[in-house]
């Protein structure tokens, strides 16, 4: 895929993944295989500037932090279940 206005990546070895946010618009958070493949991009997420990207590898969750709508917000590795843990 080319990619617009990348700003975060974040990997999951155990998991095989790649995390990537991105500004374009819409703006979004994918997952891929580290080889690229399966690329699976979060659905049902409101974004403005997703950043800083990190993983709970206990509870298998991704969190990120959105610069442009001032919250935080973690969901499964698949998108599912995004909740919010911070906001103005």
């Amino acid at each position: 895929k080319d990619l617009k206005r990348p700003r975060a990546i974040v990997v999951h070895p155990n998991k095989g993944y790649i995390f990537f946010s991105e500004w374009d618009r819409p703006a979004n958070i994918s997952r891929a295989n580290t080889d690229g493949s399966g690329l699976l991009v979060f659905e049902n997420v409101t974004l403005g500037w997703p950043n800083g990207l990190s993983i709970d590898f206990d509870e298998n969750r991704v969190y990120w932090c959105d610069a442009l709508l001032d919250h935080v917000q973690h969901a499964k590795l698949d998108g599912t279940d995004v909740k919010t843990v911070n906001s103005r």
